[in-house]
């Protein structure tokens, strides 16, 4: 990491002894908003909270969108961003400008209206998803999500861990 920044004043980042690595600073957060991301910073954190909030989509997703186009982003428990919810609004637009994206979650999709933020990393047609759409609304169709979860680890577009047995 090379001066990494954090665009929320009051989070901090742990290692594994519990010590304060990195930590939000609001001057910081404000130089940001008014001057942009220092060049030589190349990791940017943020949380969903901070692009959930109405107020402040707009601007976000112009600030962010202006720094997106190399970048990877990694969403981390990626399923608290799906649903009907403004994150997941904001992330379909912000990552409509990347094909660098990791979805990382122990939680894979529960039903179809957590689809859409996925989509980018499906090589399904329209048609395919849609159908998928309607299945998924059968509650009782868990063949099919495992059948669904199988062809995405086969072509390389799910990577699942398990945890060995206790």
């Amino acid at each position: 990491m090379k001066n990494p920044k954090i665009l929320h004043s009051s989070t901090k980042v742990f290692n594994p002894n519990g010590e304060v690595v990195l930590k939000g600073v609001a001057k910081d957060v404000k130089l940001m908003e008014s001057e942009g991301i220092p060049s030589d910073t190349n990791l940017v954190l943020t949380c969903y909270s901070q692009i959930s909030s109405v107020g402040h989509k707009k601007t976000r997703l112009e600030f962010l969108s202006q720094y997106i186009k190399d970048s990877v982003i990694i969403l981390d428990e990626s399923h608290n961003a799906t649903g009907t919810s403004n994150t997941k609004e904001f992330l379909v637009e912000l990552l409509k400008q990347t094909n660098k994206i990791v979805f990382s979650s122990a939680t894979f999709i529960k039903d179809e209206s957590q689809l859409e933020l996925y989509q980018r990393c499906l090589t399904f047609d329209e048609d395919t998803i849609e159908l998928f759409k309607k299945l998924m609304k059968d509650r009782r169709q868990n063949t099919l999500r495992k059948v669904f979860t199988y062809e995405l680890t086969k072509n390389l577009q799910f990577w699942r861990r398990e945890h060995q047995p206790l």
